[in-house]
């Protein structure tokens, strides 16, 4: 893992936000970080050996769930946008959001619909270790990392992967 500087609290705010949304989440498999527009990257996988799963069809629900939940959620003028890729066995789910309007409910939104459509094929890594009060600390942290990261200028891109039950972020 790259250490940031110690006196750099924004790339530690970044590096947090990161990592706890790779622990509180273990549906997603990879996490970009770009400051220059502002946005996060994830990126979930699906065993998909035997393409049972329309790469179209699921990009196209993807996209208008999430319309319709930023029309309710009463956003605009946001980047948000969902790409489905397939190389046999692997199908990879990317979602690009702006860190602005970003929000828990949004990421659970598309986890829920993943593993609605694909089910067990959703690769998770689980770690039982973690209890309730993990988890909910994971979410506050999650909560205070995203509204200061919404606040500041980052100039550090990163990249987060979760590997054999360990966490790790990268400068990129």
């Amino acid at each position: 893992m790259s250490r940031p500087d110690k006196n750099d609290g924004r790339v530690s705010d970044s590096v947090h936000l990161l990592i706890s949304l790779l622990v509180r989440y273990p549906e997603i498999g990879t996490i970009k970080f770009d400051p220059d527009h502002h946005t996060l990257k994830l990126t979930f996988m699906i065993q998909n050996k035997e393409s049972t799963v329309n790469n179209q069809v699921l990009e196209k629900l993807l996209n208008n769930s999430l319309t319709a939940y930023h029309i309710l959620e009463g956003f605009s003028d946001i980047t948000a946008r969902v790409q489905v890729a397939s190389i046999p066995p692997l199908m990879t789910v990317h979602l690009v959001r702006d860190v602005y309007s970003l929000g828990k409910g949004e990421i659970e939104l598309v986890i829920a619909i993943l593993k609605d459509q694909v089910g067990q094929a959703l690769i998770v890594e689980q770690d039982s270790s973690l209890l309730e009060e993990e988890l909910i600390f994971q979410e506050e942290l999650i909560d205070n990392m995203l509204e200061n990261i919404k606040n500041e200028d980052y100039d550090r891109s990163l990249f987060g992967i979760r590997e054999e039950g360990r966490v790790m972020v990268f400068n990129k």
